[in-house]
């Protein structure tokens, strides 16, 4: 089977089946196109690949990448290979050993909310842009919402009366209210 073939498969069951957003999508072909390329330079037939042929890829992959992206990579090639034996196009799933790293729980970073006020303060209000900025800002230190979140908002998502606001297509494409 062709890898290129193969990927494209994949990627459309991601898309219509998963319903998997279009970064992660484009960031899974990106990582699939580089796997593919790696079989190509070294000759590997999709059908033969063996485990120790994926770990020879990742052993090349890992060089000076961050733990996350070879994280992504290893959840990419292994969903492949796992895609391809549950649709019978493959014998085994040679990836099927493969384990994603732990990652390790960092904080996000913060600002302090004294340094936001002042932000937010520092914003003149004599303009009507001025007064959309600072409304901008207020909002969304104020609900945690993100940019995408907030540009998908409508009039009908906020209720003045019960002080809601229903952010929609936010991380995973789901729903929640502020």
């Amino acid at each position: 089977m062709d890898i290129n073939k193969a990927i494209l498969l994949y990627l459309n069951h991601l898309s219509t089946e998963r319903n998997l957003a279009a970064n992660t999508l484009s960031s899974y072909k990106k990582d699939l196109d580089n796997y593919a390329n790696w079989l190509n330079l070294n000759q590997q037939d999709l059908t033969k690949v063996l485990e120790k042929d994926i770990q020879k890829f990742l052993s090349s992959f890992r060089k000076n990448r961050a733990e996350t992206s070879v994280n992504r990579m290893i959840a990419s090639v292994r969903g492949l290979h796992k895609f391809l034996m549950l649709e019978n196009l493959v014998k085994d799933n040679a990836a099927k050993y493969l384990e994603v790293g732990s990652r390790a729980m960092r904080l996000p970073k913060t600002i302090d909310a004294h340094t936001i006020i002042k932000l937010i303060e520092s914003i003149p209000a004599a303009e009507s842009d001025d007064v959309r900025n600072k409304l901008i800002f207020e909002f969304l230190y104020g609900t945690g919402a993100r940019i995408s979140e907030l540009v998908n908002i409508d009039l009908e998502d906020i209720d003045v009366n019960d002080d809601l606001i229903k952010i929609r297509f936010g991380k995973g494409s789901k729903q929640r209210i502020v």
